[in-house]
Order: structure tokens, then sequence, then C-alpha cells
């Protein structure tokens, strides 16, 4: 199980959602599961540079715990699992990973791109755990 923290510059105002993984795809973030189509509801909404999730905008969030992350096509085949990192860290759609420049959402192509391994990608995943699911 994993925490991301949405914070404005009020602490009393953040919003914390738990998961075992979380999806990023498009302009949504989702709960991350391993059973093909339970994973569609929307947590959060990235529009105009701020995350919508519950009532509250948010400019940025990171992960309260140690995560893995990968990427998906568009069939979700995984590319290789980066991690763990102990912080993790997004701001205005750019991810930072123990401080290191680690991908950067593309407004324009609604696509990740991967510092690491310098490809663009439609899915962003954090995960709790190194194992990643077989696509089926």
């Amino acid at each position: 199980m994993i925490r991301l923290k949405f914070e404005t510059f009020v602490d009393a105002h953040a919003v914390t959602l738990r998961a075992d993984a979380f999806r990023v795809a498009g302009n949504f973030l989702r709960q991350r599961t391993d059973n093909p189509g339970t994973d569609n509801r929307v947590l959060g909404e990235y529009r105009q540079h701020q995350w919508r999730v519950d009532d509250g905008h948010f400019s940025q969030y990171r992960c309260l715990d140690p995560c893995w992350i990968y990427f998906t096509d568009i069939e979700r085949t995984p590319s290789s699992v980066f991690g763990p990192f102990q912080a993790l860290r997004v701001s205005d759609g750019t991810m930072y990973a123990d401080e290191v420049l680690f991908a950067k959402f593309i407004d324009e192509t609604v696509l990740w791109h991967s510092f690491r391994l310098e490809t663009y990608w439609p899915a962003l995943i954090i995960s709790g755990g190194p194992d990643i699911p077989v696509p089926k």
C-alpha cells in the first residue's frame, strides 16, 4: 500500500490517497488493480497545471512511501521497473524520484517522457511493490 499526498501551501487542505498502485494516464489519476476493467475510477484530474482531487486543487503531490515506477504502452505492455525510490515528487507535471529528474508529462501529446529510457509512454504506474502485472 502506498500513499500519494496532494499538497497546497496550507497543510490542513492536503488530501492523501491510498492504493496498491496508481496509474497516471492522459489527464487522469486512477487506482491501478491487477483485474482488467476495475481500475477506471478517476481519483484525480490534471487540468490547467493543477490536480483536482476531491474538491481541492493542488499543484503538486508526493509519495509518502517507498515506491517503484514503470510505464505502459497503449496495450499496457510494461517497461522496465525503476526503484525503489524513497522520495517521489511531482510538480506541474514534472516527476522527481530521489530528487533526480525522472519523467515529464507533455501536455500537448498527453504522453510521459521517460528521461531514463528516452521514450514516450501513455501511462505511468506508481507502485508499492516491484511486481508488475503481465499483460493479457
